[in-house]
């Protein structure tokens, strides 16, 4: 018994002391950017040479067939999974035991575990091992992209999408007061030939309910996994401070002319019942008086007091009736009835004594009521103080309403315009094939290419001047009438932005731009794919740039039209912030600092 645990101590350790090597993996996924590269690590340890080796690659859902097969000193191909062909290789360094592949162009599919195998064939004994490595795949996904049009009646459609998502995200609308609109709005998703999922989303507000409205898109309520941007309502549809009062001016007007009708109507159903009520009780009632064998209704209203007859001076001229023809001693019964007092509205004693002086008694002898509608004109001596009317000009409420009307039409591009630097280039950050002129106001190229893709050095100058807070605005003048610009981008960059090699303009390198070239017309590139403005005409000629170091946003206005283009929202600034110009490379026309 003795002899036998010797004999298996001595196996397990021979055993042991002979193990050749193992094969080292990351516990921790790979990740992996979508259409990128990404290096799958696998190594062996001890780092032996694995030039003699055999190295393996395979998902273990599709059996042992490889997507790598490294064997007497090269790589095998296979046919049979042709999906991997061209976009995976070994990365060398095989003999310090680097057994490492490198995924090209990764795919949603790619998504999933990979096995490394290493395998050492050595005077006929064999000797293998194999672990697993995890890949991740990562989606670039695009911010939201914002657009308004005015519908009528106080009322905008507004407008959200957002591309590149995978799985599904979840869309959310909110105001200036952080009160969530997802019940007013409209969603529809959409999924590419990649998988990838499309949101588009739309709701119709009131101009006066806000500001400015938040679309944001992701898979979780966490700001920091969702992307958000923001719109000015107002700025975007092109109303001014005077044309928004009047919008909510409107709006409020019918809500009072509303409530008047309905206060003139309750009033008048009031009156009618009291008239119906006075009516049953016979306090106003009609009397049927037979003249010369014909029947005449007249009404009767109770007179409390009549005011006596006034006596006849020589002063009062006679006023004849119908019934004498002007000769009252034919009817001397006639002459005593003094005439019926007349009532006046809105007239004083001294107006109703003249009114009553100056009337002239009726044929018959009826209690009447005679209501004056309108006065008489005034006139106007040198006691009489002069009153103003409201076209008379002063300070009254027409000729506020007439200076409110006669503001510019785009009043908020004019404050935005109050902000106006002046900027020049800077020609230590100038490209040798830029050249600048006119006393550092505009720059071309002078050596144009076809493809700007194809230039690796920077294609874009800085200006001397640094801004890192305040409200700051100029003005880029990109084409002339006369001539056709196939390219141009404008918009700012970081300090610490790369400025030697050409890299992305995109806000995670430091850069906010509003790109134009031929073919593809006005965009913005805020992730790895540039979001087209197709709202927005490519003949633009004068663009507007408002810098928010604040608030941390940039605007970008047509200031020809005057209208809104596009607003970057988080614009980080660590330093400063310094205004882009590129006049492209694919001709020679300038782009002029106005």
């Amino acid at each position: 018994m003795l002899v036998r645990w010797v004999w298996l101590v001595v196996s397990l350790s021979f055993c042991d002391g002979n193990d050749p090597f193992s094969v080292v993996v990351p516990r921790a996924p790979v990740y992996g950017l979508l259409g990128s590269s990404v290096t799958l690590p696998c190594s062996i340890s001890p780092p032996l040479n694995a030039v003699n080796f055999e190295v393996l690659w395979y998902r273990p859902q599709e059996g042992h067939t490889p997507i790598v097969f490294y064997q007497d000193l090269e790589i095998r191909k296979n046919p049979r999974n042709p999906q991997y062909q061209g976009r995976v290789s070994l990365i060398g360094g095989l003999d310090k035991g680097n057994v490492s592949v490198k995924l090209e162009n990764i795919r949603l599919e790619d998504k999933g575990e990979y096995i490394c195998r290493v395998e050492k064939t050595d005077e006929g004994e064999e000797w293998y091992d194999e672990a697993t490595v995890s890949l991740q795949v990562k989606v670039e996904r695009s911010a939201p992209v914002l657009s308004v049009s005015d519908v009528g009646g106080g009322l905008v459609n507004v407008s959200c999408e957002s591309h590149g998502w995978t799985p599904k995200p979840s869309l959310k609308w909110t105001d200036r007061d952080g009160r969530n609109l997802k019940n007013l709005s409209t969603d529809i998703f959409t999924k590419d030939s990649e998988g990838l999922i499309s949101v588009s989303s739309w709701l119709l507000v009131s101009l006066s309910a806000s500001d400015w409205l938040s679309c944001s898109v992701g898979f979780s309520d966490s700001s920091s996994e969702r992307k958000e941007s923001r719109v000015l309502l107002y700025t975007s549809t092109g109303l001014n401070g005077s044309e928004r009062k009047e919008t909510e001016y409107r709006e409020e007007s019918w809500k009072v002319a509303f409530i008047a009708t309905l206060t003139l109507s309750l009033l008048g159903i009031v009156g009618v019942g009291v008239y119906c009520v006075l009516l049953r009780k016979g306090l106003i009632g009609s009397k049927t008086k037979k003249t010369e064998g014909r029947e005449e209704t007249q009404i009767l209203n109770e007179v409390e007091e009549q005011q006596p007859p006034q006596p006849q001076t020589e002063d009062t001229p006679h006023q004849p009736t119908e019934s004498t023809g002007g000769n009252n001693d034919h009817d001397p019964q006639r002459n005593q009835t003094s005439p019926p007092p007349a009532v006046f509205l809105g007239r004083d004693q001294d107006q109703n004594a003249e009114a009553n002086h100056n009337s002239s008694p009726p044929a018959e002898t009826q209690i009447l009521y005679e209501v004056e509608e309108k006065q008489p004109p005034q006139p106007q001596t040198e006691d009489t103080p002069h009153q103003p009317t409201e076209s008379t000009g002063g300070n009254n409420e027409q000729d506020h309403q007439l200076n409110m009307n006669s503001a510019p039409p785009a009043a908020e591009l004019q404050q935005v315009k109050r902000f106006k630097v002046n900027i020049n280039i800077d020609s230590e950050e100038t490209p040798k094939f830029f050249r600048i002129s006119h006393g550092g106001k505009d720059v071309r190229c002078i050596l144009p290419k076809e493809n700007h893709e194809e230039e690796e050095r920077k294609i874009f100058t800085l200006c001397e001047e640094r801004f890192s807070s305040g409200q700051q605005y100029w003005e880029l003048k990109v084409k002339e009438n006369y001539n056709q610009k196939l390219s141009w981008f404008v918009g700012v960059a970081t300090d610490e932005a790369e400025r030697i090699h050409r890299i992305p303009f995109r806000p995670q390198n430091g850069f906010w731009v509003l790109f134009y070239e031929e073919g593809k017309g006005v965009y913005i590139r805020e992730s790895r794919s540039p979001t087209p403005l197709p709202h927005i005409s490519a003949d633009l000629s004068v663009i507007g740039v408002f810098l928010d170091c604040d608030n941390h946003t940039l605007s970008f206005f047509n200031a020809k039209t005057q209208s809104h283009i596009y607003t970057f929202t988080s614009v980080t600034i660590r330093t400063s912030l310094r205004p882009l110009i590129s006049p492209g490379i694919r001709d020679i026309i300038p782009v002029k600092i106005c």
